[in-house]
């Protein structure tokens, strides 16, 4: 059912289905229908109420896609593997703790409310706006969904707003918070930034010092792991014969549209017609006569308009009646341009060539082969049946992944030997599907093999080594300093002195990394705070702190402040109140399930 929502999100039908199905994610996490049939692998309990495996990994994979997304579709980092998992768990226990605590507290949300918040999205209503039932089921039908499925997630949605909403209800803030806050987000620091880059290291090293450190530290050089995957890519293609042919018989819809300059000359009566009947033509300079300007025909009344665009060039219309009176029109300047170069608009007409009878005969070819799939257990034979081309790669490193396999490498590396992917929708009209068909361990390296890796290690860490060695020294020697010699310290050559003033919070997120901007707006003024990463060690110096005086804040900024703080606090009264609903509801996390879904994907 949830895929079948993500697959279909480039369609209207679709976005709004999918809203009631993620109404509450934004701030609860994914949703799920609890009740749903026991699954061989039970990842965890709430009370009475079992998460299976498959939700898990349902809600794993859309917050997987949340995170790619805020990358830019790049990969992402494999720190995030673990939280992943473990932030998808725990907002599944959450739901089931909101679930468990509704029906024992028998809190009934109404049929008619949830028909209501149904009845909100068009493509359930009839011609006169209202909910009609009966297409409600047909467009869940033809998905395979039931309306209770659909329901249950409403009805969970509804909870979660309930008590979040009680909370907030609930959450007074204090003038004197609102003004602290606001304060502290206009307030400007000085401070003094000490920079110290790590200086490379170059110099030559032997066999005999590089061999020992090698041997304590083997279980950094392996060959990278291989593997060979087999892909099926389903989409919407169309070739360049059929684009051109496409553009040759619709070549008016993609030329811009005519534009004309116009002099108009209005009368209101009969008596200013009768007038002006002698005109040859429109005087620009004339109080009654109005210049246009350069217009398409969209932008004059209906009435005007077949007048004003087959009228000649410098010729005065007779006088065309409107519902406000007469008008005497004058084209002063005609513009027709040419339609654009195919080259130039190729893919505004491949958009235009999707029509909704292709867009559906793709998405029940994504529904075929995934049964299909299923039904075969492999995703080669699933392929031929249906007469879809089955693609095979090298043997490849996470690094050289094809372009097609891209979007989900990180998911196709956790697969096992054999495994297959879940149908990726690599943009919203094409899918791929991918199994794992060879996989070649990573393996120890011999010296003679990681030497060069080996050696650059080396150099780094001997880097890293004098580059802390150099912080502790000039920490040492500002701690020794008073204020005014800071000021006016020079450094040696090697360290980089900035001497930022009067910078917001804004401005020094802008200005610095986000580590060195947070350091300068929560440390005291005066106190020395270092923080080093790969590439340098940072010395901050927290010189001058300045507040804004509260008599200059404005009511909106107040209010809006005022209203930050109530979500924040109310948000932790709940993240309080699901804690203690762990005490009426234990929470039991089958550890073993879970650290294979882990290992495994």
């Amino acid at each position: 059912m949830l895929l079948w929502f993500r697959r279909v999100l480039a369609g209207t039908l679709a976005k709004i289905l999918l809203i009631l199905m993620i109404i509450s994610f934004a701030f609860f996490g994914y949703e799920t229908a609890f009740r749903a049939n026991p699954q061989t692998d039970i990842v965890a309990t709430v009370g009475d109420i079992e998460i299976p495996a498959t939700r898990l990994m349902q809600a794993r994979e859309q917050i997987q896609e949340n995170y790619t997304r805020a990358f830019g579709g790049q990969a992402l980092p494999d720190f995030f593997k673990d939280r992943l998992w473990d932030d998808a768990l725990q907002r599944l226990v959450n739901d089931a703790l909101i679930t468990s605590a509704a029906e024992t507290w028998q809190m009934p949300i109404p049929e008619k409310r949830l028909v209501k918040v149904l009845g909100q999205y068009p493509v359930f209503q009839n011609a006169d706006k209202t909910f009609d039932p009966e297409l409600f089921k047909s467009v869940l039908a033809k998905a395979g969904i039931t309306p209770q499925d659909v329901l249950n997630d409403v009805r969970v949605s509804e909870w979660q707003r309930y008590f979040r909403d009680a909370f907030l209800a609930a959450t007074v803030v204090p003038e004197p918070l609102v003004i602290a806050t606001l304060q502290q987000d206009k307030e400007t620091r000085s401070a003094l930034i000490f920079t110290l880059p790590v200086v490379p290291m170059t110099t030559p090293v032997p066999d005999s010092t590089l061999k020992p450190w090698f041997q304590t530290r083997t279980d950094r050089y392996k060959t990278p792991e291989k593997r060979m995957f087999g892909y099926t890519t389903l989409g919407l293609t169309f070739t360049d014969t059929a684009i051109e042919a496409y553009y040759k018989a619709h070549t008016d819809a993609f030329t811009p549209a005519p534009k004309r300059r116009l002099l108009q000359r209005f009368c209101p009566d009969q008596a200013c017609v009768d007038q002006n009947k002698t005109l040859k033509t429109l005087d620009p300079e004339a109080n009654e006569v109005t210049d246009l300007g350069l217009i398409e025909a969209k932008d004059l009344l209906p009435a005007l308009r077949q007048v004003a665009f087959d009228l000649p060039l410098n010729t005065l219309s007779a006088p065309v009646k409107t519902d406000f009176g007469w008008t005497f029109l004058q084209v002063t300047e005609i513009q027709a341009p040419p339609a654009p170069p195919l080259k130039d608009i190729k893919p505004q007409v491949i958009e235009a060539m999707k029509t909704p009878e292709s867009v559906e005969a793709l998405y029940k070819q994504t529904n075929a082969l995934e049964t299909a799939v299923t039904e075969t257990g492999s995703l080669e034979k699933a392929s031929q049946s249906l007469k879809l081309p089955f693609e095979k790669t090298a043997l490849v490193t996470q690094d050289s992944v094809p372009e097609a396999l891209k979007s989900f490498s990180q998911e196709l590396w956790s697969l096992p030997l054999k495994g297959t992917s879940a149908l990726k929708e690599v943009d919203p009209d094409h899918y791929v599907m991918a199994t794992v068909l060879q996989v070649v361990p990573a393996k120890p390296m011999t010296f003679a093999e990681a030497r060069d890796w080996v050696l650059r290690d080396y150099h780094t860490e001997q880097a890293q080594t004098l580059l802390k060695q150099k912080r502790d020294a000039l920490k040492a020697k500002l701690k020794a300093m008073k204020p005014e010699e800071r000021t006016a310290f020079l450094s040696d050559d090697d360290i980089n002195v900035a001497q930022p003033t009067a910078l917001s919070r804004a401005r020094a997120m802008e200005a610095f990394q986000a580590d060195v901007a947070e350091i300068m707006f929560n440390t005291p003024k005066g106190e020395i705070k270092d923080i080093t990463s790969g590439a340098m060690a940072q010395i901050v110096i927290v010189t001058g702190i300045q507040r804004p005086d509260p008599k200059t804040f404005s009511a909106p900024e107040k209010e809006e402040t005022r209203r930050r703080l109530k979500d924040a606090i109310a948000q932790d009264y709940y993240d309080a109140f699901l804690q203690d609903l762990k005490t009426l509801f234990p929470v039991r996390i089958h550890e073993d399930v879970f650290k294979r879904l882990k290992t495994n994907g």
